[in-house]
């Protein structure tokens, strides 16, 4: 049943990954989530996961949830593939510089 479930879902999955990189602004954000399995294994760490949702603005409104291990800025790029432009971290937390000419991402 799971394997049914995970041909079909894949498909539904790739299009809203496809469809969310098409949006001219993307919101990001993290946050810590331990499982339940993880704790049963004794794994004491925090995992994350990821939210990518579309702007208010898009036509096309998407929510796509990513359960990493890091909560590392590549992450973004398995999420939303490696040619969309990531900007770089400022050191400031939540703080991107880009230039003018792109957008920003959070």
């Amino acid at each position: 049943m799971i394997e049914v479930s995970s041909l079909y879902l894949e498909l539904i999955y790739q299009q809203m990954l496809k469809d969310i990189r098409s949006c001219a602004i993307i919101n990001c954000d993290e946050t810590t989530l331990q499982c339940l399995e993880e704790r049963a294994n004794g794994r004491t760490s925090s995992s994350y996961a990821w939210l990518v949702m579309s702007n208010q603005y898009e036509e096309k409104q998407l929510a796509i949830y990513y359960y990493d291990a890091t909560r590392e800025h590549q992450v973004l790029s398995k999420i939303i593939g490696h040619d969309y432009h990531i900007p770089e971290p400022t050191g400031k937390p939540d703080v991107f510089h880009m230039p003018a000419d792109k957008y920003s991402m959070r």
